[in-house]
């Protein structure tokens, strides 16, 4: 569920979750994620991630293209990054090209609150350099250098 009342197709059977496409050869093709994250409380947080990504994957090295929409249930805004040739390779955790950009929208029923009016129209981008840092640009124009440091 989301809070703009936007219908989601199911991802598997007839719920949320993620799948993995691979090709005959074994590479992954394919990433796709539909997904509630809550969390109540504090400063909890209530999320809808739909994401679908396609991805060439040879020699050691993956490409992954497409988007991930979320549905920030609490400030009722949409953010809708796309993954432009966001490339991995096998000696790093973190991507070595490529970059993420997210633009911000409101939702098509439901207006957003106060915050969420804050972040209507405005975009940033991720632009990944290859040697663990990347370009951090905000809604503002500034550009950051980023250490990217956390690898799963």
């Amino acid at each position: 569920s989301n809070f703009d009342n936007q219908t989601i197709t199911p991802n598997i059977g007839s719920g949320y979750g993620s799948s993995v496409t691979f090709s005959g050869l074994g590479a992954r093709t394919a990433a796709n994620l539909k997904q509630r994250v809550y969390v109540q409380g504090g400063l909890g947080f209530d999320h809808t991630v739909v994401a679908s990504t396609s991805i060439s994957e040879s020699a050691g090295v993956r490409t992954v293209t497409g988007s991930a929409t979320v549905f920030h249930n609490k400030v009722k805004v949409i953010g809708t990054s796309t993954f432009n040739s966001v490339t991995y390779n096998d000696t790093s955790c973190v991507p070595i090209s490529g970059s993420i950009s997210t633009a911000f929208a409101a939702g098509a029923n439901v207006a957003p609150t106060a915050i969420g009016l804050n972040l209507v129209g405005k975009t940033e981008s991720l632009a990944f350099n290859g040697d663990g840092t990347a370009i951090y640009t905000d809604s503002s124009g500034s550009s950051t250098l980023v250490k990217l440091s956390h690898c799963f």
